[in-house]
């Protein structure tokens, strides 16, 4: 578990001045752990609890890079009122029970005013309940999983469409290409078995029968299972409902036991890992992305994360759909926290955040209020062509 903080070093070391000298004022001899106050005075806190180790780090990295992206703008143009937004990341290697234990030290111990960006339906559903608990807004998971969409988070602010509306998309797709059979493999967690049944109610809505849902982790001989079933079936697609690392192994395995016709999966599952990683056997594969074309300039909002990830040491080898929700996550926050007024707090941001109506972040429109629990329904098709390139 590691704790980071993004920080110029002018800044850095004003922050740590700050600390010691309150940590010698008289009056802290007795105090009260409160959430509604930043820790260091002159920068507001905000936390983030991803993998950054371990299966899922790729799209936890690559979500992060997007965040600091723009809170790196923000800080150079002077912050928020004067004040630097810092941004402490700690890594929860995708365990739910660490993410709890990381957002509880966030909140309490550093003074956070919003948690961010978790990667990953379970650890998102654990980070939701937690700043629930907490009465801390918990902006954008990393996630399509319907139970963050609920009435029971209310602190939740989701900024990408749900699981259903990407599984309706992909059945829709493959009825518009006279598909009528599929099979479906997922993870054994909350993404893969939500996913599954979303799939199973849009395929009958679709006419496309589903030949059979397989269950797959990591453990080798789940693999191969799921691999040789799927080539035994010859389903005309496979639709996988898990994580990059999960889904690189089945598609592997179903090739080499034969089977050559198409895979799909949805954005959560991290299409720049996938791409990296199989390279050409990852041609043709169809995946849901819920941001815009992280290439196409033409977008105002996409537009100006190109030229701030470039800004903040990156090449256009960077672009991707993580990075660029990482940057529409703190996009959001900054759009919040601007409306808070000096002192910024959780229960401000919340009113600032429900306050927001319908928000245009540059051709991306995302909708707020103390009801909304899905902020966009966004959601279009994507191939990956020779050479790795996205085409729409």
């Amino acid at each position: 578990m590691k704790l980071s903080v993004f920080l110029p070093g002018v800044e850095r070391a004003r922050a740590v001045l700050t600390c010691c000298c309150k940590l010698l004022l008289p009056l802290l001899t007795s105090f009260t752990v409160c959430a509604a106050e930043p820790k260091v005075a002159g920068g507001i806190y905000v936390g983030q609890s991803a993998a950054f180790s371990g299966p899922s780090q790729a799209l936890g990295l690559d979500v992060r890079r997007g965040i600091d992206a723009y809170l790196s703008h923000v800080n150079r143009s002077g912050g928020i009122d004067g004040r630097q937004v810092l941004l402490k990341s700690m890594d929860d290697m995708g365990q739910p029970v660490t993410a709890v234990e990381n957002v509880k030290r966030l909140v309490l111990k550093e003074g956070v005013v919003a948690l961010l960006a978790s990667v990953g339906a379970t650890t998102s559903d654990a980070v939701a309940e937690t700043t629930t608990g907490l009465r801390v807004p918990f902006i954008g998971p990393v996630s399509g999983a319907e139970g963050l969409r609920q009435a029971n988070r209310r602190f939740t602010y989701n900024l990408r469409a749900g699981q259903v509306r990407e599984s309706q998309q992909l059945a829709s797709q493959l009825a518009s290409m006279g598909i009528t059979t599929a099979a479906v493999v997922y993870q054994d967690d909350l993404l893969g078995k939500e996913g599954a049944a979303s799939f199973e109610e849009a395929g009958r809505a679709n006419r496309i029968r589903v030949l059979a849902q397989q269950k797959a982790g990591l453990a080798g001989a789940e693999i191969q299972e799921a691999a040789q079933n799927i080539a035994k079936l010859k389903p005309q697609a496979v639709v996988l409902f898990a994580t990059y690392d999960v889904s690189i192994e089945v598609i592997r395995a179903a090739r080499t036991a034969g089977y050559g016709a198409m895979f799909m999966t949805v954005s959560s599952a991290g299409s720049k890992a996938i791409n990296e990683e199989l390279l050409e056997g990852a041609r043709g594969m169809v995946m849901t992305q819920v941001v815009p074309f992280p290439w196409t300039a033409s977008v105002p909002l996409v537009n100006q994360y190109q030229k701030l990830m470039l800004e903040n040491g990156h090449s256009e080898k960077d672009f991707s759909y993580g990075s660029l929700e990482g940057f529409l996550a703190a996009r959001v926050l900054v759009e919040g926290l601007k409306r808070t007024g000096k002192g910024a707090s959780p229960a401000k941001l919340v009113d600032a955040l429900d306050g927001l109506g319908v928000l245009d972040l540059g051709g991306v429109q995302l909708r707020f209020s103390t009801q909304e629990r899905e902020s966009s329904n966004f959601v279009e098709l994507t191939v990956i062509g020779q050479g790795g390139r996205f085409i729409k």
